[in-house]
């Protein structure tokens, strides 16, 4: 009847919260899975630019060590020639050997030198464009911040759903038990009610019968 229909509105209701409620988490909990994996994509990201950046400057300390070896090794054996360059004329076979063995040394790292100093202008350059891209990845520290604000206000608000969900459940034991106890309250009072009836109308019927059997006495 009457608490019967209760019963059933009240369960449908409190599933309707439920499945509800169940609904709002499970987009808050992909929200947050979603905003973790971006910050440590981010995190990732910078670690990557970092290291990047710092094997280019040790790239970049590295040749131009060597250039100056190079500068220095040219300069020396210009230095050699130009002090024997007045001997020419009046030197032996041998020295002029010697002398042109120089030159060559010379020309060799000079050409090391223009090749150190073409390798060491483009690790520059790449330094330079990783560098830009460390500072970008930098700028990404304040989002990173953001993001990581935003989990915890989402963690908070999940927190606060599960605990409403607890909450409706228990809502929902209480109610349905209370309205099942009052059911089970009514059933017993219309099945005594019932006997009662029952035993009244048996009583009735005695009576009927002794009355009729003492007219047919008379």
């Amino acid at each position: 009847g009457a608490l019967e229909l209760r019963l059933d509105t009240e369960r449908r209701e409190h599933q309707r919260a439920h499945r509800e409620l169940e609904t709002n988490l499970r987009g808050l909990s992909i929200g947050i899975r979603q905003k973790e994996e971006l910050i440590r994509t981010l995190v990732r990201n910078e670690m990557e630019a970092n290291s990047a950046a710092q094997e280019a400057k040790e790239r970049v300390g590295k040749m131009e060590r060597q250039v100056a070896e190079y500068r220095e090794a040219v300069e020396k054996a210009a230095k050699e020639l130009e002090a024997q360059e007045a001997e020419l004329r009046e030197a032996s076979a041998e020295a002029r050997a010697a002398l042109q063995a120089k030159v060559q040394t010379q020309r060799v790292y000079t050409e090391k030198l223009k090749a150190a100093e073409r390798q060491l202008g483009d690790a520059k350059r790449q330094l330079s464009a990783l560098e830009k891209m460390q500072a970008e990845r930098r700028r990404d520290e304040h989002r990173i911040d953001v993001l990581e604000s935003e989990v915890a206000r989402m963690r908070g608000h999940a927190g606060e759903l599960k605990r409403k969900l607890k909450a409706e459940e228990a809502a929902e034991r209480a109610a349905v038990e209370k309205l099942t106890k009052e059911l089970a309250r009514v059933r017993r009072e219309a099945e005594l009610e019932r006997r009662r009836a029952q035993k009244l109308a048996t009583e009735n019927e005695r009576q009927r019968s002794q009355l009729q059997g003492k007219a047919r006495e008379v």
